[in-house]
Formats: structure tokens, C-alpha cells, sequence
């Protein structure tokens, strides 16, 4: 999915990585947008989690979208690995 890029905005405000605001000025939304989108949910979903797996959710969290993990390094993190099971 890298290289590709959307050129409008849509959403919740809530949900949204920080560097969405900028989209329409430098054209920077890719999937670590999505990322950090999905990270904003699933921590909302996470009360009361186990702290390892709230250290997994940061991840999704970097501010600096270079520095956050793509979606295929996220599916290979050791949580992921060996407590989610995903059907074909």
C-alpha cells in the first residue's frame, strides 16, 4: 500500500493522526494515518488491558508517522504473533 495516497479528507476529527491536518498542503496521507486511526480505537477499547498489550497500542501512537510501524511490521510484532488468530 505504500506510494499510495488520497487527496481529500474524511472521518472523525477524533480519530485522526496529526499530520492529516497537513494533507491538503503537502499531500502526506498514506496508511500510517490509518494506523494511527486504528491505534485512537483500539486503545479505546483497551480499558483495563494488561499493560504489555497497552505498550503494543503506542506503537500505533508515534507521533512522527516516519517513525510509526507499518501495518505489515505491526501484524508481525509477537502479540500479534501469538495471541490474535485471524480467519482466512
Amino acid at each position: 500500500m505504500s506510494g499510495n495516497h488520497i487527496s481529500g479528507i474524511a472521518g472523525t476529527i477524533y480519530y485522526m493522526a496529526p499530520e492529516v491536518a497537513l494533507v491538503t498542503a503537502n499531500g502526506h496521507y498514506n496508511e500510517k494515518c490509518d494506523i494511527w486511526s486504528l491505534g485512537i480505537m483500539l486503545l479505546e477499547l483497551a480499558e483495563n488491558t494488561e499493560p504489555p498489550k497497552l505498550n503494543f497500542l503506542q506503537l500505533f501512537l508515534i507521533r512522527e508517522p516516519e517513525k510509526r510501524p507499518s501495518a505489515e511490521a505491526l501484524l508481525q510484532h509477537n502479540i500479534m504473533i501469538t495471541q490474535v488468530t485471524l480467519s482466512p
